[in-house]
């Protein structure tokens, strides 16, 4: 479920993104916690003319930095037109326009034009010439039309259209009555966004899996329209359109699973039971090499059946309490304890979420119209199961502050971090059945408090195999995420630590000297044998080996990651670093020089599984080459790339085929495809990566978004124009998690 932004909050709250309870000259939020309450006044400010930045196609001030933080608006909203004069496709006002010209010059009356700035009578006599002919020229786009009997496409094309009217010459116009009007133009030909003729806008090969994302957000019974499938590439706008739709969350479909009598006797039924079987460990994603016994199994399942089993049978009367499903909490808070069940009640709704989903992928159901997507009952209890837990995480993230000035009470530390623990346990698996319905418009939060839980409140803890885990598997994730996220000076900033370490001329006591003394010593790193021996101990490596990845090469893609970071941000601020050049040419050698075998021990003449896990690292480090060129060298597509792109397509190719024959589950990324698919600028390699995302290795989530990014730099390139993916990601303002 998307939330709506409002604005009508305290300038206090505001400034720290949380949500105010809009009480009156002071909010109780800012009073309680001891904080200024800076008022609602609204405050209004000249803007500064814009102009478009030559580095990235984003508007950028030309009146140099500003302080944004002392006005509220910047543009107002003085029109609201009605909806029969809302226009979503060009297509469609064209097609009004053509109609209101082709009326004027039939009835010799009325104006026609951009703003109806022309007279039609006054053309008119202009235009009549020789032999009383009227010419007008209209514009007209080239269609395609679909022939039934032949199966043939044949293109109506013309510049221009030219429509004759024969008028008679008059000497006394008021006696001679007009000649007969010219019929009307055709209707513009165009063909429906559900065509499989047009792919203009989504994909007609992703079109199915677009709808799932708007029936995730929008919910079972919505009917699809062109509107809200063209907005659907468009995600922060698309929750503003239909409003009145049923997208909030019903309580009513937890009674398919179960329910309480009127003696508060708790009834299961057998949906739950098999909802609650198919729990595994490949209901995470983390999981990419599928070992039959990992970390996932050892501690994360036994956790989950504990929370099921208090559930179930400890204190079902106090978690159904309707208490727990309100949203409107802000105002009063939850107790410590009451915290801690509503976050579990939260993580049972998600793992009965993913269950569901993954029990629908097994189904099959019959196509229908393109106006409603088909969906069995596990789907359809799978989407109203994540509106339940997104509507629980967010009261959850949006009073993360008061809940933590609360929880920070607790005289015991281990209750405090258990809230932490399930929160971050909660945010994990929402991201993953969020990935199922490739719902991404919640992940800026979702991340954003994930890592403040990760950085802040784990500094000084006792740090448990559990714990240890979750960190870790947050920490991987969020390095995707990061990695395809759109930064700019308010959703990223350096840290202190790296900037002291790196980049301290920003500083105005540097002391160059100071900086240059002395370099980091270099540590030895033995070599690891990967092989299934999962404990309830988590070793580092052998996490890593269950992710597919070395945990050298995360490092180094978690480097380049910030590195591109911080050169968006650089850029921005039009500051230069002295050191930056330095960093960029260090970790190029790095990335250059890096190999397996300095880091793990691959037996690659007999052991298949060494050998799939070979090919996936190979793949997955020339795809981070070709991101380096991309974001921080900026080379264009080119020979470059093309020689990195076709060996990552080649290994995963031979990764796929070995795992076919040895039956090995191996699920690389998909950012593989997404980085090295944005750069490949031949037909037959632009081919061979389709056929990659429809193998099994990359069945887990359908990925439309990052498909449909790939889709709109083929389509433009062969225009032309020279785009990459992070260009499609800032031009959709969309958000991607492929790790």
């Amino acid at each position: 479920m998307t939330r709506r932004r409002n604005f009508e909050g305290c300038w206090t709250c505001r400034s720290r993104k949380v949500k105010c309870d809009l009480q009156k000259p002071h909010c109780q939020r800012c009073t309680k916690a001891g904080l200024d309450c800076a008022g609602f006044d609204i405050k209004l400010a000249w803007a500064p003319p814009l102009t478009v930045s030559s580095h990235d196609r984003s508007l950028v001030s030309l009146g140099g930095d500003e302080d944004k933080s002392d006005f509220q608006r910047r543009n107002v909203e003085l029109v609201k037109f009605p909806p029969h004069m809302l226009y979503t496709t060009y297509s469609e006002l064209n097609r009004r326009l053509d109609r209101l010209e082709a009326q004027a010059l039939a009835k010799r009356t009325g104006r026609v034009g951009p703003f109806g700035v022309y007279d039609a009578r006054r053309r008119a006599r202009r235009q009549k010439g020789a032999g009383g002919v009227l010419s007008v020229h209209l514009p007209i786009r080239t269609v395609q039309v679909h022939t039934k009997a032949s199966g043939h496409h044949t293109k109506a094309s013309a510049d221009r259209i030219t429509t004759t009217t024969t008028t008679t010459t008059r000497s006394d116009t008021s006696s001679s009555p007009p000649s007969p009007p010219s019929p009307p133009l055709p209707p513009y030909k165009r063909e429906s966004i559900f065509s499989r003729n047009n792919n203009s806008w989504v994909h007609y090969e992703l079109m199915e899996h677009a709808k799932l994302t708007i029936v995730a957000i929008k919910g079972t019974a919505h009917r699809f329209t062109e509107q809200n499938v063209l907005h659907i590439l468009y995600p922060k706008f698309f929750p503003n359109l239909d409003s009145d739709d049923d997208w909030m969350a019903d309580i009513r479909i937890t009674h398919k699973l179960f329910f309480m009598d009127e003696h508060a006797d708790l009834w299961l039924k057998g949906a739950f039971k098999v909802l609650a079987c198919a729990v595994g460990p490949d209901l995470f994603t983390f999981n990419r090499v599928a070992f039959s016994h990992n970390y996932i199994d050892t501690l994360v399942i036994p956790y989950l059946m504990s929370v099921f089993c208090e559930f179930i049978c400890c204190e079902f009367t106090n978690w159904n309490s309707s208490d727990l499903h309100l949203t409107d909490n802000s105002s009063r808070g939850f107790s410590r304890s009451a915290l801690r069940k509503n976050i579990k009640l939260a993580i049972v709704y998600l793992v009965l979420g993913l269950s569901s989903f993954k029990m629908s992928l097994r189904a099959q159901t019959p196509p229908g119209d393109h106006l409603e997507l088909p969906m069995d009952d596990h789907l359809k209890m799978s989407v109203e199961l994540r509106k339940l837990s997104i509507s629980i995480l967010n009261y959850h993230l949006d009073e993360y502050d008061n809940n933590s000035l609360e929880l920070d009470q607790c005289e015991r530390d281990d209750q405090r971090l258990e809230y932490e623990d399930m929160l971050l346990l909660a945010v994990i698996m929402q991201i993953e059945l969020d990935n199922c319905f490739s719902v991404y418009e919640n992940f800026e939060l979702i991340y954003a408090i994930g890592d403040y839980i990760v950085k802040n409140k784990y500094t000084k803890a006792r740090m448990t195999h559990f714990r240890r885990l979750l960190i870790n598997m947050f920490r991987i994730m969020y390095m995707f995420f990061e990695s395809t996220q759109s930064v700019n000076m308010f959703n990223y900033a350096i840290s202190e630590g790296d900037e002291n370490a790196n980049y301290r001329d920003l500083s105005e006591n540097y002391d160059l000297a100071a900086a240059m003394a002395g370099a980091p010593k270099k540590r030895k790193v033995e070599r690891f044998v990967p092989k299934a021996h999962f404990t309830t101990s988590v070793d580092m490596d052998t996490l890593h080996m269950m992710y597919g990845l070395p945990g050298s090469l995360l490092d180094l893609f978690h480097e380049i990651v910030h590195l591109t970071n911080h050169k968006n941000i650089f850029q921005r601020k039009r500051v230069f670093p002295r050191n930056f050049p330095k960093i960029c040419a260090e970790i190029e050698d790095k990335l250059i020089g890096w190999r397996v075998e300095h880091y793990w021990d691959l037996d690659l003449e007999n052991n298949p599984m060494h050998r799939c896990l070979d090919l996936g690292i190979l793949a997955f480090h020339e795809a981070l080459i070709v991101y380096h060129k991309r974001l921080i060298k900026e080379q264009v597509s080119g020979p470059a790339y093309q020689a990195h792109v076709r060996k990552a397509i080649g290994y995963l190719q031979e990764m796929t085929r070995l795992s076919d024959q040895n039956n090995i589950k191996l699920r690389p990324t998909f950012w593989i495809l997404l980085v090295c698919g944005s750069e490949a600028t031949e037909k037959e390699d632009q081919k061979l990566i389709e056929a990659l995302w429809k193998t099994p290795g990359f069945s887990q989530f359908n990925y439309w978004r990052g498909k449909q990014i790939l889709y709109e730099i083929w389509k433009r390139r062969d225009l032309g124009e020279e785009f990459g993916f992070m260009d499609m990601v800032r031009e959709w303002d969309v958000v991607l998690s492929l790790g």
